[in-house]
């Protein structure tokens, strides 16, 4: 009983681990994303300020 429950367990924790990754990989890809436009615009600004 106790094998099996660990065995059932692993895989969602794998999974989990899993999820939380991708789910990171997204946060960064939003920041990186966010940042370019920031820069993009600071970009334009400084160039029509000029």
């Amino acid at each position: 009983m106790e094998n099996w429950h660990c065995g059932v367990r692993t895989p969602q924790w794998v999974f989990i681990v899993k999820y939380d990754i991708v789910f990171l990989l997204l946060i960064l890809l939003f920041f990186f994303f966010a940042y370019s436009l920031l820069g993009v615009y600071l970009y334009s600004y400084s160039v029509v300020m000029a």
